[in-house]
């Protein structure tokens, strides 16, 4: 497989993995209370935690992840384009250092 290929499969491959920030805020805004935002991006130990104590958060906690909320999806979509690009072989730009 040529490289130009391999980058068109991966990109492909992200581009269908990826988590969409529109689908988190909405899960944030409808289910935020009991973690489903946190379901979605693979935070599960948290998610948990969050649906066993959300009576007991009075829902601080969910307030404060609003404050998070796009950091923790850029870092998952980091991961799975990191992912990605090493299952194709392609090497990333902090790897060349």
């Amino acid at each position: 497989m040529s490289e130009q290929a391999r980058l068109n499969a991966m990109y492909a491959e992200y581009d269908s993995a990826k988590k969409s920030p529109v689908v988190a805020w909405v899960l944030w805004i409808f289910l935020g209370g009991v973690g489903g935002h946190r379901y979605y991006l693979g935070n599960i130990g948290y998610a948990i935690a969050m649906t066993l104590l959300a009576w007991a958060t009075f829902g601080i906690w969910w307030i404060v992840d609003a404050f998070f909320i796009n950091r923790r999806i850029r870092n998952k979509n980091r991961e799975i384009y990191h992912e990605i690009a090493h299952r194709y072989n392609i090497m990333l730009d902090s790897q060349l250092r």
